[in-house]
């Protein structure tokens, strides 16, 4: 694999930080991109324009910025 040095040192730094090695770092971002949920245009229309939901979504977040949720394993 050929990669500029910019992009060497990055992924470097993420998989110091991680401690792993390179290779493993960079096989577990390619799965990770690979495996990606992605959504259709009529899917996130359906979403957007779902004012219940879209409310849901709104205070969920506002709940995990104050902090009020818990992690679990």
């Amino acid at each position: 694999m050929r990669i500029d040095d910019t992009s060497y040192e990055l992924m470097k730094k993420v998989a110091d930080g991680g401690r792993q090695t390179l290779s493993h770092c960079i096989e577990y971002a390619t799965v990770l991109y690979s495996t990606e949920i992605t959504v259709s245009n009529n899917e996130m229309d359906e979403v957007v324009h779902d004012p219940i939901l879209v409310r849901k979504l709104k205070q969920r977040l506002k709940e995990i910025m104050q902090g009020n949720y818990s992690m679990v394993d």
